[in-house]
């Protein structure tokens, strides 16, 4: 059995993903050009981690290459990413191999079709949702694709990060930013939904909201959120 491990160790550490252009594989290349928008959003969320020691487990939802979960798993906290692009993820993985991080997993997950409980009764392997337990999310640059790429409402999606764990950390892109507005010309109808105000209200059914940072000159918000006492 031992040998048939590793043998299987071998082989899988063997595999490799080809290198491949994706949408957002190149990402924080962009982000990073944008009059010092990733250097003050690091700054907010890196503060926002070290004054959280009681966060020990942090689940990065739509975490790209993985920049912030590399972040917090450097403050000490045992990291969980996730993306929809298996390139960006197969990089983090690269990443993580090569430095050696412990306390970092990386997996390819689409936050839209998580994955459910399965195996006999649905109770062999437990679904994502039920095993996040998270002291703290982060979903940066995330909602709009949610909310718009994803069809997803806002109270949906409220509902569905309360499952996920206490805290959260939140970055809310207006509608009149480059991004939300290039994902909308690829749709067919308006999203009147997607604003400030209301997104802040269906949070607020689940969240009371702690902490909110503009991010440089972007126009784009960080919220910082706990968890209501049920």
């Amino acid at each position: 059995m031992i040998n048939l491990l590793a043998s299987l160790e071998t082989l899988v550490k063997r595999l490799t993903l080809p290198e491949q252009q994706s949408t957002w594989i190149n990402y924080y290349n962009e982000a990073g050009t944008r009059d010092n928008y990733l250097e003050n959003k690091k700054k907010i969320v890196g503060h926002w981690l070290s004054e959280m020691p009681e966060a020990k487990k942090v689940i990065d939802l739509g975490a790209n290459e993985g920049e912030f979960s590399v972040l917090a798993a450097n403050l000490g906290k045992q990291v969980v990413a996730t993306d929809l692009d298996p390139f960006c993820i197969d990089r983090l993985y690269n990443r993580i191999s090569s430095g050696n991080i412990h306390n970092l997993q990386a997996v390819v997950l689409d936050l839209a079709t998580p994955s459910p409980a399965a195996g006999v009764n649905n109770l062999e392997y437990a679904s994502f949702s039920s095993r996040c337990n998270a002291g703290l999310l982060l979903a940066l640059a995330l909602i709009h694709h949610l909310c718009i790429g994803k069809n997803m409402a806002p109270s949906t999606v409220a509902h569905f990060f309360s499952q996920l764990g206490e805290r959260l950390v939140l970055e809310f892109v207006p509608p009149d930013d480059e991004k939300v507005q290039l994902l909308l010309s690829q749709k067919s109808r308006s999203y009147p939904d997607y604003n400030e105000e209301v997104l802040l209200r269906e949070f607020s059914v689940y969240f009371d909201l702690e902490k909110k940072e503009v991010v440089g000159n972007s126009g784009r918000q960080l919220w910082l959120f706990r968890k209501k006492p049920l």
